[in-house]
């Protein structure tokens, strides 16, 4: 019964991950010389007056969730956290072409 009720969560939770996922997410990137994954601690920087985009609907970025806000690390969006600073979720630059290549 264990082993059906996690492999029930881990069907679960792979077909909520695959709703909100895009062909231009990615799970890791590059930004100032330092790799970066989903979960790290955005830099200080991000935090600071311009980094926030809020014309996030012409970038083809979705609307970020409460208490998140999206910013930029060179050639990649990244939604952060505004408590714990973390990264949850990262998007090529790319994403920003999607129309203009229809």
């Amino acid at each position: 019964m264990k082993k059906l009720t996690a492999l029930l969560f881990l069907l679960m939770s792979a077909v909520s991950y695959a709703k909100s996922s895009t062909p231009y997410d990615v799970d890791h990137f590059r930004a100032n010389y330092h790799e970066y994954r989903i979960g790290d601690k955005a830099p200080d920087l991000l935090f600071t007056a311009g980094y926030n985009i809020t014309a996030w609907k012409i970038r083809h970025l979705p609307a970020p969730p409460k208490n998140t806000f999206w910013s930029y690390m060179e050639g990649t969006y990244v939604l952060v956290d505004k408590h714990d600073h973390k990264i949850s979720r990262a998007i090529s630059s790319d994403i920003f072409y999607v129309k203009m290549l229809d």
